[in-house]
């Protein structure tokens, strides 16, 4: 398993990644989250990302990290969506 395509939060307590098995060209990758209590401790284990479907990749976080930007496949090309929290 991969993981690439980090973003992290401008207080540094979050850290988003893309998680694929294999980059191929029938890959699933999901994106996943990790969180820690301050910069001196290293980041818990990482959780999947809900409520995202289909082919997405690439995380990108907002300065106030209240908006996730992302790529997503969407038929043969790709697009930036974006959700909000």
């Amino acid at each position: 398993m991969l993981g690439v395509a980090p973003a992290i939060s401008s207080d540094g307590l979050e850290l988003f990644f893309t998680r694929v098995q294999a980059i191929t060209r029938t890959a699933r990758p999901a994106i996943y989250r990790a969180v820690r209590r301050s910069v001196e401790e290293p980041f818990d284990a990482p959780q999947k990302v809900a409520g995202l479907t289909g082919f997405y990749e690439a995380p990108s976080l907002s300065e106030d990290g209240r908006r996730l930007y992302y790529h997503k496949r969407v038929g043969g090309r790709f697009a930036i969506y974006c959700v909000r929290r």
